[in-house]
């Protein structure tokens, strides 16, 4: 989800880039696929309005952390 996150978000923002709108599909047998659509769609395309309250940055630190101080598995074809 993370590595390939940026051709996701393209999906909802591809009228700022020269990219393709469904660069995402290359992924789309991918097990992780549905997931990160789900999540572009739900949390990530919506974070974008200036409006919305949130928690300022260091409230994530620790957390995010945790999350990324090692490599817990690299899915075989998915480099």
């Amino acid at each position: 989800m993370v590595k390939h996150h940026g051709a996701f978000q393209m999906y909802f923002f591809h009228h700022l880039s020269e990219e393709e709108r469904n660069s995402r599909d290359r992924w789309r047998d991918h097990p992780s696929f549905d997931v990160t659509v789900e999540f572009c769609d739900r949390y990530d395309q919506s974070s974008f309005d200036p409006d919305y309250p949130t928690l300022p940055i260091g409230e994530f630190e620790e957390m995010l952390g945790r999350v990324f101080a090692e490599p817990r598995y690299l899915e075989p074809g998915y480099a």
